[in-house]
């Protein structure tokens, strides 16, 4: 049996402004966009759009930020995952499509969940991109295996009615980023996965659920692998189970077998007199 994710994928993007002239300077900013994802226990459902998607004219120094509300309408507790894909970095793409080959500037990137007022950090790297050559910017929190397999972090499981909010959070180095960035194009998919939690019950059909740890992002979040399930198997009785039923059933399989033996004994002496 195949754990179920019903998946939702939002595609984002920001674009490097090109710069006017050798003169031209500007003040850091931050700039911040945030739409929502619903889970109603059908399917997925979002207010995303690509105006909210897609930031422009970023400059070196400047932070982004993706806000994504994650709520459950369910009458039941749900587990959401979460994925992210990067389609290509700054160093891979300019604005008008074509390819870029470019190298040298850093990131900070931070991923982030709160979830019942709890912060949790899945991904806190001020190092991304910068002299790192093997993968370049971005690329370095791909979500998707090299054999296509995605994988996921688990970001809670939020009660019915409940609300969680994923933060996306990217700061651009405005030291490391010169005018070879400029007019380059970034995007990313952000991929949410979601399963109904089903509340424990006594003497049911109980399935365990498989998920392999990939490795480990800096920091010690885990990224899952989503496999088939183990078989399922009958649970064991419960301590509180009572064993009236277990005991009148023997006590009546033992009074058959003394009443067959008695009919046998009874028989076998009737014959005896007879003969």
């Amino acid at each position: 049996m195949k754990k179920k994710i019903l998946n939702m994928v939002l595609a984002l993007a920001l674009t490097m402004a090109g710069l006017m002239g050798t003169g031209f300077s500007s003040s850091a900013s931050t700039q911040t966009t945030g739409w929502d994802v619903t889970y109603d226990g059908k399917g997925i459902t979002s207010s995303y759009d690509v105006s909210k998607s897609t930031i422009t004219s970023v400059m070196p120094g400047d932070t982004v930020i993706f806000n994504v509300d994650y709520k459950n309408t369910s009458d039941k507790s749900a587990d959401f995952y979460l994925s992210t894909d990067i389609i290509n970095s700054l160093e891979e793409k300019n604005i008008d499509g074509s390819a870029a080959n470019i190298s040298g500037g850093a990131y900070s990137y931070e991923l982030s969940y709160t979830l019942n007022g709890t912060t949790t950090i899945i991904y806190n790297s001020e190092t991304l991109g910068g002299d790192n050559t093997t993968v370049l910017g971005l690329n370095q929190i791909q979500g998707t295996l090299k054999n296509g397999e995605g994988t996921y972090f688990d970001v809670g499981i939020v009660p019915a009615g409940g609300m969680g909010t994923v933060k996306i959070e990217i700061a651009l180095d405005g030291n490391s980023q010169d005018n070879s960035y400029m007019e380059k194009l970034a995007s990313l998919d952000v991929r949410f996965g979601v399963e109904n939690v089903e509340p424990a019950t006594t003497n049911t059909v109980t399935e365990n659920k498989s998920r392999t740890v990939v490795y480990e992002v800096p920091g010690g979040t885990e990224v899952i692998l989503i496999d088939e399930g183990v078989v399922p198997t009958s649970a064991n009785p419960q301590t509180g189970d009572s064993p009236l039923p277990i005991i009148i059933c023997s006590a009546m399989m033992l009074l058959g077998i003394g009443l067959i033996l008695w009919y046998f004994l009874l028989t076998k002496n009737k014959r005896e007199k007879v003969a």
